[in-house]
Order: structure tokens, then sequence, then C-alpha cells
């Protein structure tokens, strides 16, 4: 019995664990926003976590040198709030904890640098305590182009 074949099927998995490691799945977007939009999310238990932390998904499409701002309102300060900019691939490019209005809101601006998609993870910053509850997340930008 040849062991080769064995052999041919060892590196063919480890080839195929490498790459599933660098290249994780995305998570699945709770919607898609438009520059000028606002739209009202909720962060429950069910809400998926990263880092502890409940996160939703949101992607749009932006373009090269266009400059974008991101702002997560949570009524009466509810939850601590935080953004995440990341690019199509899930690398993080920008966050921001308390930059927005009041004490607890984030505000993340932000020049794009190229034309594409890109995500958005408006979370808490909180791994205990109320991590939950509503808020309003806005996209705004103007400039850019293709």
């Amino acid at each position: 019995m040849s062991l080769r074949p064995v052999s041919i099927a060892f590196r063919v998995l480890a080839i195929a664990l490498v790459l599933a490691a660098a290249n994780p799945p995305p998570a699945n977007a709770q919607g898609q926003l438009a520059v000028g939009q606002s739209v009202q999310g909720m962060l429950t238990p069910g809400s998926p976590v990263m880092n502890g932390r409940p996160y939703n998904l949101y992607t749009f499409f932006g373009n090269a040198g266009q400059s974008i701002q991101i702002d997560m309102v949570a009524p009466q300060n509810t939850i601590d709030s935080y953004l995440v900019l990341q690019d199509q691939n899930g690398n993080e490019l920008e966050t921001d904890d308390d930059g927005g209005d009041g004490n607890y809101n984030s505000r993340l601006t932000y020049t794009l640098p190229y034309a594409g998609m890109y995500r958005v993870l408006a979370m808490s910053f909180r791994t205990s305590g109320v991590m939950h509850g509503m808020y309003t997340l806005t996209l705004s930008g103007q400039g850019g182009y293709v």
C-alpha cells in the first residue's frame, strides 16, 4: 500500500485549513446603508458577539477619496455605543467609542481609500452590564471620485 495518496490528501487539507483561517467568512449584514440614510437598530441577547460585545453589521458602497461620517446614537445613552469601520475583507480601518454628541454616543469620520464595499459594526462598548438596546445609525458623506 502506497502512502503517497495519504500524503497528498494531508497537504490538501493543510492548505485548505490555512486558507480558511486567512479568509474568515463574512458575517451576515443587518442591512445596507446609503449616504444620507439613518436606520434604527437594536442590540439584543441574540445579536452576534465579537470580543464579548454584541454587534450588528451593515454594509455600504463608497468612492475613493469620499469623506464619511457615521453616527451611532442611543436614546438617553441607554447603551455605550462603539463603531468599527472595516474594509470588504473585514480589516479594521477606524474605530470610535465616545466621539459623538452626549456621553456614550459614537461618531467616526474617515476618508475612504478606494471605491468599493465597506462594513460598519454598530456595537456596545461594554462586555457586561447594559449591553443591549435601541440605537440610530446615520451615514453621511461628501466628495470622492470613482
